[in-house]
């Protein structure tokens, strides 16, 4: 088969078109349109010439002129196709015109060399998709899947989750969605993420907000407490603070528990909006759109990629700059303590400020753990603004053994069952102490007279 230099120029704006069409529905960045108008003008600098346009019609010829040429031809094709459903259109046409540019870009020095790129990309092709065919079905293997935290496992585990929150009126993984409170029935609202919402953890009975409950209610039978789980997945102090102004008040609590974690200062946002950590992905958006999603080979290779960026663990071990004075999320996050602890003092309401340690590997004590001077300021900058500070390093440095055991999963140091049922004793222990404050009374809305915005 042979083309024509005309034809060869209707192609090249043929495939132009169709890609900048691809990547405009697909969202892409600047840097993707920069690159395609590159490869566009690159190729149209070779074929606008007659001579180059020859060149390049000739290394067509002689390619779909051999069988092995017609077959690397058609395993391109065949990548292609294929790439368009495992990554998106825009990356199979995308690729397709980076490949085209550069065998336009050959043609013009050595036929051979651009007859080479087909044929060693096809072959390349089809190489790597034999050899990773057969390790994603292997890391698609249940245990396997399990100890990486592949897309696999993910899916099953959130298929695991007992759902409660879908039936709560407030979405609260809680039972407790009346804003009335039965008459002598103690009430204590935690707020927190999901160190306190339960992440991985199948059963909402086995979050420490329930056992808790079960544990204050069992020590005052004639006074049951009832603990409602408020805590979200991902959210800031910030976003805690705006949701008991919103909603948490209307609950008259006796009590309020905000729960605490390192990446609790990331920058927020109004209506429950946080910045989430920068993450590095093998491809641009506009091109992980297909099965790629879930694939654990592309899986595995980002948690490395991710790991080798920020060193496994290392930002649990030294906070980062989320704390550095003048920090945007910083500022934010000391403006929500002031805002929970002015609006509790008008109330008459406690509240504690529970700081969940990192559950970094290692034999740690409240004096080595690598985070001890962070938490002593974040746990001063709750004492400033009126809340009860409680370090939980100290109950799980009592417990022994290696941190790592507290894990709810192999993959992610999110705490597991009997992690928070370490929490809720030590909660427990610490509420049933004399010098623990208590509520004067005024647990709902303060009189009119009293009232003042926070």
């Amino acid at each position: 088969m042979t083309l024509t230099p005309r034809e060869l120029r209707f192609g090249w704006a043929a495939l132009a078109v169709a890609t900048a069409a691809a990547l405009l529905f697909d969202g892409a960045g600047w840097r993707l349109w920069a690159l395609w108008l590159a490869l566009v003008a690159a190729g149209a600098m070779v074929l606008a010439p007659s001579a180059g346009a020859d060149r390049a019609a000739a290394v067509g010829a002689e390619v779909s002129g051999t069988p092995a040429g017609r077959l690397s031809l058609i395993g391109l094709a065949a990548l292609l196709a294929l790439g368009a459903v495992l990554f998106s259109v825009s990356a199979a046409l995308f690729f397709a015109t980076l490949l085209g540019a550069v065998c336009l870009l050959l043609s013009t020095w050595s036929r051979r060399g651009a007859r080479g790129v087909l044929v060693q990309t096809a072959t390349v092709g089809g190489a790597c998709l034999l050899a990773l065919g057969p390790v994603e079905l292997l890391l698609h293997i249940p245990f396997v899947a399990r100890d990486f935290g592949l897309p696999s496992e993910t899916a099953r585990q959130e298929a695991r989750y007992d759902r409660l929150w879908t039936h709560n009126v407030f979405r609260f993984r809680s039972p407790h969605e009346s804003v009335a409170r039965r008459p002598g029935t103690r009430r204590i609202i935690a707020l927190g993420d999901s160190f306190t919402w339960g992440l991985y953890i199948a059963d909402s009975d086995s979050t420490w907000p329930a056992v808790l409950e079960r544990r204050l209610t069992a020590a005052t039978p004639d006074a049951p407490t009832e603990v409602i789980n408020m805590g979200q997945r991902g959210w800031t102090t910030a976003n805690e603070a705006e949701l008991l102004r919103r909603v948490g008040w209307q609950f008259a609590p006796d009590l309020v528990v905000v729960q605490y974690f390192m990446n609790d200062a990331y920058p927020s946002a109004p209506d429950f909006k946080f910045d989430q950590p920068e993450r590095t992905y093998l491809l641009p958006e506009a091109f992980w759109k297909g099965y790629v999603r879930s694939s654990s080979v592309a899986a595995l290779v980002s948690l490395a990629i991710n790991g080798i960026r920020y060193g496994l663990l290392k930002p649990n071990a030294e906070g980062g700059s989320l704390y550095e004075p003048g920090s945007p999320g910083y500022l934010q996050f000391k403006a929500a303590l002031h805002e929970i602890g002015d609006s509790a003092r008008v109330r008459g309401t406690p509240v504690l400020f529970v700081l969940f340690p990192s559950l970094v590997p290692g034999k740690w004590t409240p004096e080595t753990y690598p985070l001890r001077a962070l938490y002593r300021q974040v746990a001063a900058d709750a004492k400033a603004a009126g809340l009860e500070p409680l370090d939980l390093t100290a109950a799980f440095a009592a417990e022994g053994g290696d941190w790592i055991r507290w894990w709810a999963v192999p993959y992610d140091s999110h705490p597991s069952a009997a992690a928070h049922a370490v929490v809720a004793r030590a909660l427990h222990t610490h509420l049933a102490s004399p010098h623990v404050p208590r509520s004067n009374g005024a647990a709902g809305p303060a009189p009119a007279s009293a009232r003042r915005s926070p």
